[in-house]
This record gives structure tokens, C-alpha cells and sequence, in this order.
């Protein structure tokens, strides 16, 4: 075996952006580095493997902890979850208001295409 190949490693890297439940996009990246070519190959990428799938295993399980408690880090702020649920109650009276404003607006549409004037259905 010469010097130049007991310095040599190889690295790979892959990633990905998928959808990922209610929280958007994740983008799940492996890298796999200081291969050995000299050593068994496979053998080396299936324990990495094996070692990434635990751990995003794990991180995901705690994902919403984590950003929580980042977003909420020594801020005196909530947190990113209940900053999500009060957006989301939000968006519901939204839609609730813009229901409503539709509904009027049909009915002035009504009664104008009926020809009532004051608000009142035209008989």
C-alpha cells in the first residue's frame, strides 16, 4: 500500500427537501465521510446509515421541542408551537370574517340585480 493511499478517504453527501407534515419542507441530508477504499466499503456505509437513521429517528421525535425552545430562548416570548396555535386561531377568524363579508356581498349582489335599493329584497 503506497503513502498517497492510506491518506486517501472518500466522502459522499445526499439530501433532499420533501413535505413533512404541518410544519412545511424538511431537507433530510446524509454525509457520509473519511470513507476508507481500502477497507469494506459497504460495510462502513451501512453502520453510518444504520447510526443516520437513528438519529433523525430521534430528532424528529423532538423537532417541535427543539424549535420551541429555540424560538423561545431567554425571549420572554411563547414559544414557536404556541405562536403556530395562535396563528392558526387567527386564520380561523379570518376565514370566518371572509365567509361572512362573501355572504353579504351575495346578497347586496341580489338585491341589486333584483333591483331593491334600500336593502330590502325586491318582490
Amino acid at each position: 500500500m503506497s503513502e498517497d493511499t492510506k491518506r486517501l478517504t472518500v466522502s459522499v453527501r445526499l439530501g433532499l427537501t420533501i413535505p413533512w407534515s404541518d410544519m412545511g419542507f424538511v431537507k433530510p441530508e446524509i454525509s457520509v465521510e473519511g470513507i476508507d477504499p481500502e477497507g469494506d466499503v459497504e460495510a462502513q456505509i451501512e453502520k453510518c446509515l444504520d447510526v443516520a437513521s437513528r438519529a433523525f429517528t430521534l430528532i424528529d421525535g423532538r423537532m417541535e421541542v427543539v424549535l420551541s425552545d429555540i424560538v423561545a430562548v431567554d425571549s420572554n416570548q411563547p414559544g414557536l408551537r404556541e405562536r403556530l396555535d395562535k396563528f392558526e386561531k387567527g386564520l380561523e377568524t379570518a376565514k370566518t370574517n371572509i365567509r361572512t363579508i362573501a355572504t353579504k356581498v351575495k346578497e347586496i349582489d341580489r338585491n341589486v340585480s333584483t333591483g331593491a335599493t334600500d336593502g330590502k329584497t325586491a318582490s
